[in-house]
């Protein structure tokens, strides 16, 4: 039998240990739900945790399906809005015409997999190209020609260096009653065409301007890339609004450089004398350039803005008359567009011919910036 002090002792004892053990126990709670320096993280932390994960998983992912452009050179303005978050697939490759190049089945077949195109329009794509954005896109895809955009100058050939012969005169005349009969055709064209992508393309009403009446080649003017540069972003946001800081954040980058090169082309044409001003090219290709920067465009070996077509004897015996009347410096001739031809010109109106002219895609390493910057050292270089 315990007496009663033995008994009061084992109860105060328990209770004791009873408390011991409930200490315990909260303390083995707290350490499990909270963190510490080196425990285990808490479930709050976790959370915080798997928003960091996600978020890193969302600046890291990329559009899931190919952008398709027409040109090398707006690829390389979509890679530099897009970086590392678009895929980028051009119809006409680097170092390729997209006048004239022919895209693979493979290249096709990817087409349709894209639900954004790029393309300039105003029918610089030739008709390989051309025929496939009007038939082969996906049929959600949304389809930017970007010329139309910029405020595009009118294409207006070279009429105005026939004044001295009067015979020209009469040749223009002939000449320009058969344009007008074909820009009625292609107004019917055009027409026939926009019923049928209203409901496809969000932009087609910019395409009347997409019939041979207005010039293509603005990439030659900076400030209008500037424009095109703020509708790909404003597209690529679309189709990825996650990101559209980001894309934002590298157009505004884009277009200081683009300001730049402007400033820094305008200052190298500064050094040419303004009598020597005066362009020919192997294809009606510098119409912007001349326009922005003060250049008489005197003709062009092939006197159309694409390099699909090709001289005629009558065009090839104008433009010597023209280069001797003018008193032209020499031909800027672009590589595997009829060179023998415009060394024959050269030839016969004895003016130089100056090779490296690139007017209508980039170069494996080269970008769209390198590209113009070589254009304008060249032509200065060529008219000093």
């Amino acid at each position: 039998m315990l007496n009663a002090s033995e008994s009061q002792y084992k109860r105060s004892s328990a209770l004791f240990l009873a408390t011991v053990f409930m200490f315990l126990a909260s303390a083995y709670v707290s350490v499990g739900c909270n963190t510490d320096e080196e425990g285990s993280p808490s479930p709050e932390s976790l959370v915080d945790s798997n928003a960091a994960v996600a978020v890193e998983e969302r600046t890291d992912k990329k559009i899931d399906f190919p952008v398709f452009v027409s040109t090398s050179i707006v690829g390389d303005w979509v890679r530099t809005i897009g970086g590392d978050r678009v895929v980028v697939e051009s119809l006409a490759p680097i170092g390729k015409d997209p006048h004239t190049y022919q895209p693979t089945p493979k290249q096709v077949a990817e087409l349709g997999k894209s639900k954004l195109v790029f393309s300039i329009g105003l029918t610089l794509e030739g008709s390989n190209i051309r025929s496939l954005l009007e038939n082969s896109l996906n049929p959600d895809a949304t389809h930017i020609p970007l010329g139309p955009l910029v405020n595009p100058i009118e294409y207006k050939g070279h009429d105005e260096h026939d004044e001295h012969d009067e015979d020209k005169e009469h040749d223009e005349h002939d000449e320009h009653d058969e344009h007008d009969e074909h820009d009625k055709h292609d107004e019917h064209d055009e027409h026939d065409e926009h019923d049928k992508h209203d409901e496809h393309d969000e932009h087609d009403e910019h395409e009347g301007h997409d019939h041979g009446t207005h010039d293509p080649h603005f990439w030659l003017d900076p400030a209008r890339v500037s424009i095109a540069v703020d509708e790909i972003a404003a597209q690529l946001s679309r189709v990825d609004p996650d990101s559209a800081a980001f894309y934002q954040e590298n157009a505004t980058a884009y277009k200081v450089q683009l300001s730049n090169l402007d400033n820094q082309m305008a200052l190298e044409f500064e050094q040419i004398p303004e009598k020597d001003r005066k362009l020919v090219t192997s294809h009606e290709a510098l119409g912007y350039l001349g326009d922005k920067y003060g250049f008489e465009l005197i003709g062009a070996v092939i006197p159309s803005m694409s390099t699909e077509s090709g001289p005629s004897a009558a065009a090839i015996a104008k433009l010597v008359d023209d280069l001797k009347h003018e008193q032209v410096k020499g031909i800027f001739m672009e590589s595997g567009v009829h060179e023998k031809v415009t060394i024959q010109i050269a030839k016969d109106a004895n003016v130089e011919v100056i090779t490296g002219l690139q007017v209508e895609y980039i170069q494996e390493g080269e970008s769209y910036l390198q590209m113009m910057t070589q254009l304008s050292e060249l032509i200065s270089e060529g008219l000093k």
